[in-house]
């Protein structure tokens, strides 16, 4: 490689990585948010068959599938979305839900699941599995909410072409 060529790349504002790179980059940021959502929907699926179908357990069940399946389209999308010289709206409205829902429902697990519900603990009602579980769920929510904050910036650095993907082996290829 020619210096020139490597002083220019190094004074431009964006980072050039190939669609590879990116991906193995939001696949090992999605990697602890899609555990924490295979344990709530391995407890919750345990919860539905052993009491019986509630409210919470439904909630709880459907929201960890749901945010699994977009935690799985969302780099999908933030690579098609970067490839693409169009901006489809389309394309857009989806990778936005796509990366909302898991952070909404990382969020109602810490919150709701793991805090709100574990000041019960503090009202008198202490019990060591509801402890355990408050434990579980704010660890849970935060590790999930983490890894879609922590996607969603490289999402909006792709957006603001901070980072440019190049396909390699095609023409004009880093």
């Amino acid at each position: 490689m020619d210096n020139a060529g490597e002083l220019e790349r190094m004074n431009s504002s964006s980072r050039v990585v190939s669609r590879e790179e990116l991906a193995g980059e939001m696949s090992r940021l999605n990697c602890q948010a899609i555990g924490a959502l295979g344990v709530i929907a391995l407890w919750s699926l345990f919860q539905l068959i052993s009491r019986g179908i509630h409210s919470r357990a439904v909630l709880l069940f459907a929201g960890s599938v749901l945010s699994l399946v977009s935690l799985f389209a969302f780099p999908v999308l933030v690579s098609r979305r970067a490839v693409t010289d169009r901006q489809r709206l389309v394309v857009g409205v989806q990778a936005m839900t796509a990366g909302f829902f898991p952070y909404l429902f990382g969020s109602y697990l810490t919150l709701y699941e793991g805090l709100w519900r574990g000041f019960g603990l503090i009202r008198g009602e202490f019990t060591v599995g509801r402890l355990v579980v408050t434990l579980i769920s704010v660890v849970a929510g935060f590790w999930i909410v983490r890894s879609t904050h922590r996607i969603s910036v490289v999402a909006q650095a792709v957006r603001n072409r901070e980072i440019e993907i190049r396909d390699v082996g095609k023409p004009g290829a880093a």
